[in-house]
């Protein structure tokens, strides 16, 4: 089990935003479930409680987000400079993997996708709402760090070539987030 646990931690962020996450998650389930009953009481149209799970669904889509900003800023030497100099003045090179953690999605960003994804019951967006919103945000601060070490074209490439799609897909609102 410890094993699993060292595996997962590997990429994960710190247990204190990942308790913020569930207590929002929590406190917005709660408050829909309290309304729903008290509407339900009150013969009120239930319809129109989507927009509790709408603002829910809107804080995962910014979590996912926040959750790719941190792969990339965390395990990119670039953002850390303590980091990049210390890589400077070893022996590491690009055929060995970086030290702190890979840099490229992996495994666990999937589960945790996949958790974040199974948190959500009567899910107002597209199915591939999470996803978009990762990739994106991935990408995008990948560009950035691409541009910073000073490959222009590559980032040029990254960001038209694999972020730009992501704008066209997803409907209105998940376009409204990304924009």
């Amino acid at each position: 089990m410890n094993r699993i646990i060292r595996w997962l931690r590997r990429v994960y962020p710190p247990w204190w935003a990942i308790g913020f996450v569930l207590a929002f998650y929590a406190l917005c389930e709660v408050g829909y479930w309290w309304v729903f009953w008290w509407a339900h009481g009150l013969g009120v149209q239930l319809e129109l409680l989507t927009e509790g799970l709408m603002i829910r669904d809107d804080f995962m889509l910014t979590a996912v987000g926040a959750y790719a900003a941190f792969r990339i800023a965390f395990f990119h030497p670039v953002f850390r400079a303590g980091y990049r100099r210390w890589l400077e003045q070893t022996p590491w090179t690009t055929e060995k993997p970086l030290t702190l953690g890979p840099v490229h999605p992996v495994v666990q960003d999937l589960l945790m996708l996949g958790m974040m994804r199974l948190l959500l019951h009567d899910y107002q967006l597209l199915e591939t709402a999470l996803p978009q919103v990762f990739l994106f945000t991935y990408v995008t601060i990948a560009a950035a760090a691409i541009w910073v070490t000073g490959e222009r074209n590559l980032a040029y490439f990254v960001v038209f070539g694999c972020a730009s799609p992501s704008w066209h897909i997803g409907g209105n609102r998940l376009h409204r987030w990304l924009v």
